[in-house]
């Protein structure tokens, strides 16, 4: 029996003025904003936004999400 991953993306994750700031993987570009946070040491990317000083909606604006590639369904 084999069991698949789903398919996962890979986004980048920038500045809302261009400047990288991460590669992360995620099924979602949702995903990719909780994943970055995550990633800075944050339980979501709301208390990022909350961090930064920044509204949560404001918070998205800031931040430019762009799926990169897909990776492979692979059998576990």
């Amino acid at each position: 029996m084999y069991f698949y991953r789903d398919a996962m993306s890979l986004f980048r994750v920038t500045k809302s003025t261009g400047g990288l700031l991460a590669l992360v993987q995620a099924s979602d570009p949702p995903s990719a904003l909780e994943a970055y946070a995550k990633m800075r040491g944050h339980f979501s990317f709301a208390g990022l936004a909350y961090a930064c000083g920044l509204a949560f909606a404001d918070a998205e604006k800031a931040f430019g999400i762009e799926k990169v590639g897909t990776t492979q369904t692979q059998p576990c």
